[in-house]
């Protein structure tokens, strides 16, 4: 049968034998990186969703027929190569939907659903 001849000197000679963190870091990490990779791959999932969302729209018409314009406008945003950062939920946003940042300018944006309200472009 293979045996190793290696050895690891710290651990024997108890600095990394008595330490509980050194014990249970390797499994902290794993599980510290399977949430890393959930969360890239649920962000990933997000943003093909909104480009199939986007890309499905074939009129101005399709386009009203959304509950959701927030995240068309944002992905027609990305295409144009700005960071945008959309406000999650509903609630007080202070108006602001999605907030864009491109070559150092910082652009503010409130979609409005003009058919369910009226909106008057000064209030906008």
């Amino acid at each position: 049968m293979w045996q190793s001849d290696l050895s690891f000197p710290l651990c024997q000679s108890g600095y990394l034998a008595g330490n509980p963190f050194a014990q249970v870091s390797p499994i902290i990490a794993q599980i510290v990186a399977f949430f890393l990779c959930l969360a890239a791959g649920m962000s990933a999932f997000e943003r093909w969703r909104k480009g199939r969302m986007l890309d499905s729209q074939k009129n101005i018409e399709s386009v009203e027929a959304l509950s959701w314009h927030e995240e068309v406008v944002s992905e027609v945003f990305r295409r144009q190569v700005y960071f945008v950062l959309e406000n999650p939920g509903e609630g007080a946003d202070g108006g602001v939907d999605l907030r864009l940042q491109k070559n150092g300018k910082k652009i503010y944006v409130q979609c409005k659903h003009w058919k369910a309200r009226q909106v008057c472009p000064g209030s906008a």
